[in-house]
C-alpha cells in the first residue's frame, strides 16, 4: 500500500483544520449578526410599544382628551410603509382603533392573530411574519388599564433589508473562505516545506555515510528538535563506531591467536613426526625405542603446555581470566616447570636456585 508523505499528511491536516475554523467562524458571525440586529429591532419596537401604551392609558384616563405638554415626543405613527415602524393599537376585538384624533389605520385586522391572541391573554410576544413579499419583525403587547386588556399594541418593522445585508454578508464570507483556503494552502506548503527542510538534510547526511569510515557526523544546526535529533543519531554513530573497533580487535586477537599457536605448536607436532618416522625405519634396540618414546613425550607434554597457554592467552584477552590465588612452593614450581622443558641433548644441564625468602609466594599455581 502506497503511504503518503509527512509533509503532505500536514499539509491535508492544516486545511482541514483551516476549514473547520473558517466555516466555524462563518456560522458564529452569520449568528451574532443576526441575534445583534433581532435584538437592536426587537428593543426599538418595544420602546415603541410601550410609549403607545403608555399614551393610550394617558389618553383613556382624560376621557378621550388628552392634550400633549409642549416639548413631549410626538405620538408613534399609526400605519406607514414597510420600511419604517410601524405601530397599531386594536381593541380586544381585532379591530384597529382611533387616537389623537386620528384616522385608523387602513389595516383592520392584526397583523398576526396568533400574536394577538396571546396579547390579549397578557403575553408580550416577539415575532417574524411574512407578508406579501417582504418580512416584518412584529411585537405585540397587551395595554393593561383597570386590571384588564383594554388594547393591544402591535409594533412592526421591516426585516427586508436587513435579511437582505445578512445574506450579502454571508455569502461575502462563504466566498473569501473558499479564497483563503486556497491562500492557507499555499503558504502552508510553503511552511511545511521550510520546517522539514532540516529533515531531508539529516536525511541526506546520513545517506552519505560510510561504513568504511564510522567517524563521520551529522551536522547539527541551531537548538531545535531536529537537532536533539541529528545529536541522538550522532551519539549512537559514536556507540557503533565503539563496537566496530572492539569486533575488529577481538578478530585481530583472533588471527593473531590462530598465528601463534601454528607457530608454537609447529615445533613438538614436528619433533613427535620426526621421532615416530625415525622408529618406523628400522629395527632398533628397546633402549632406542624408549629414548624415542621418551622424546615423543616430552613433546606432547611441551605441544600440551602450549595449548594450555595459548588457551590463558585467549581467555586473558577475552577478559575471561579469574586467577585463583594460593600459596605455592616455589622451589617446587620451578623444578616442575624444569622437568617439562625438553633436553636438546644428554649434555644439556641447568640448575635451579631459589632464595630462601621466596619459598612459599601467593600465585595462581596454573598460570
Amino acid at each position: 500500500m502506497k503511504t503518503t508523505s509527512v509533509r503532505f499528511r500536514l499539509l491535508i491536516w492544516n486545511i482541514g483544520l483551516l476549514t473547520l475554523v473558517l466555516f466555524g467562524f462563518l456560522l458564529v458571525t452569520h449568528t451574532f449578526v443576526r441575534g445583534y440586529l433581532l435584538s437592536s429591532i426587537d428593543a426599538r419596537l418595544k420602546s415603541v410599544a410601550e410609549r403607545t401604551a403608555d399614551m393610550a392609558i394617558r389618553f383613556k384616563s382624560s376621557g378621550g382628551q388628552m392634550p400633549l405638554p409642549s416639548g413631549s415626543p410626538r405620538p408613534p405613527r399609526f400605519g406607514g410603509s414597510h420600511r419604517e415602524r410601524m405601530v397599531h393599537l386594536y381593541n380586544p376585538q381585532g379591530k384597529a382603533v382611533t387616537l389623537f384624533g386620528r384616522q385608523a389605520p387602513s389595516q383592520e385586522e392584526p397583523w398576526d392573530k396568533a400574536a394577538f391572541k396571546q396579547a390579549i391573554l397578557g403575553e408580550a410576544v416577539f415575532k417574524t411574519i411574512k407578508t406579501g413579499h417582504s418580512t416584518l419583525r412584529l411585537y405585540s403587547c397587551p395595554v393593561i388599564y383597570n386590571g384588564k386588556c383594554t388594547w393591544v399594541v402591535q409594533s412592526a418593522a421591516s426585516f427586508t433589508e436587513l435579511e437582505i445585508l445578512i445574506n450579502n454578508l454571508t455569502f461575502t464570507l462563504t466566498i473569501l473562505v473558499p479564497v483563503a483556503i486556497i491562500i492557507a494552502g499555499f503558504g502552508g506548503f510553503f511552511l511545511t516545506e521550510r520546517a522539514l527542510r532540516p529533515v531531508r538534510q539529516i536525511t541526506d547526511a546520513a545517506n552519505a555515510l560510510s561504513t568504511d569510515d564510522l567517524s563521520q557526523r551529522l551536522p547539527v544546526m541551531g537548538a531545535d528538535e531536529f537537532a536533539h535529533l541529528a545529536e541522538t543519531i550522532n551519539n549512537l554513530l559514536t556507540r557503533l563506531e565503539y563496537g566496530f573497533d572492539q569486533l575488529k580487535c577481538a578478530i585481530e586477537r583472533e588471527r593473531r591467536f590462530t598465528a601463534d599457536a601454528s607457530h608454537e605448536l609447529r615445533t613438538p607436532l614436528t619433533a613427535i613426526k620426526a621421532n615416530a618416522s625415525l622408529a618406523l625405519k628400522g629395527q632398533r634396540t628397546p633402549q632406542a625405542y624408549q629414548d624415542i618414546l621418551q622424546s615423543i613425550d616430552q613433546s606432547a607434554d611441551l605441544m600440551s603446555n602450549l595449548v594450555q597457554g595459548l588457551l590463558l592467552l585467549a581467555r586473558s584477552d577475552s577478559g575471561q581470566l579469574s586467577p585463583d590465588y594460593t600459596k605455592v612452593n616455589l622451589r617446587k614450581l620451578l623444578n616442575d616447570v624444569a622437568a617439562i622443558v625438553p633436553r636438546k641433548s644428554t649434555q644439556a644441564a641447568f640448575q635451579v636456585q631459589v632464595d630462601d625468602s621466596l619459598k612459599t609466594i601467593i600465585a595462581d599455581p596454573e598460570q
